[in-house]
């Protein structure tokens, strides 16, 4: 073999060799690209089951537990407990409000209005309920101070301000009020985040009124969500539970 040719090979033996360490290079680039979009799945679905777990610890306390009952929890709040799979003990924020109908949750939007606080869309009334008592509720933290007037954009309290929770560190925010007269919108100050949405349920005295349950229940994950909340429906006799509602915070 001539020295010409034997160059030439040379470079073709290098060539290959160089394409094969690329090819190799790629598929270990690929393979590490999908183990971590693999173990990026395997988190997020073990932080799912870990938030899954300490709502589902606080719904078995509440489900069948019916108002006529005589026994059922959390009227006044209560804080209840539970131990989740991973040894971690989860506490619920539980508030009981009855007279309530069973009906699609009706969600209501806050947009901001100025630092620290957010105002809502104009609040819905209900032809079917003649006296427009409607229960507003929404989780936060941090220091809240809330109210319901006509006033559509700014967050000075007026003075025919209705449905006043005063400031207070809380979880859970409950206001029961009459939506009569002009167009009403709620207003809601926080120190740390205002809530970006607000759930609105009908009350009264009908005799198929039942308990809410309004759950917020802390999962113990570094990062979050420190709470996984649910609003849980049961009938007066218990035989009835539904899921109403169910997020993050």
């Amino acid at each position: 073999m001539s020295g010409r040719q034997s160059g030439q090979a040379l470079v073709g033996a290098l060539v290959v060799t160089t394409l094969a360490f690329l090819m190799a290079g790629t598929i270990a680039v690929g393979a590490s690209a999908l183990v971590s979009q693999e173990s990026n799945r395997q988190n997020a679905s073990s932080r799912d089951l870990a938030a899954q777990d300490a709502l589902a610890e606080a719904v078995a306390a509440v489900a069948g537990q019916g108002s006529a009952s005589g026994s059922a929890p959390c009227s006044p709040a209560a804080t209840l407990r539970g131990t989740l799979p991973s040894g971690y003990v989860s506490s619920a924020q539980c508030v009981r409000v009855d007279g309530v109908l069973r009906a699609p949750v009706t969600l209501v939007h806050l947009h901001p209005s100025s630092p620290g606080c957010a105002v809502s869309s104009q609040l819905p009334t209900n032809p079917n309920n003649p006296n427009n008592q409607v229960l507003i509720r929404f989780s936060a933290t941090g220091s809240v101070n809330a109210w319901v007037d006509d006033d559509s954009v700014g967050c000075k309290q007026q003075n025919d301000a209705v449905c006043i929770v005063t400031p207070a560190a809380v979880i859970q925010v409950l206001l029961k009020c009459p939506l009569i007269g002009s167009a009403l919108y709620l207003h809601v100050q926080s120190s740390a985040q205002s809530p970006a949405l607000v759930r609105l349920a009908d009350y009264g005295n009908s005799p198929d009124a039942g308990s809410i349950y309004v759950l917020a229940a802390s999962t113990g994950l570094a990062g979050g969500p420190a709470y996984e909340e649910a609003d849980i429906w049961v009938s007066p006799d218990g035989a009835t539970t539904a899921l109403l509602f169910e997020g993050s915070l």
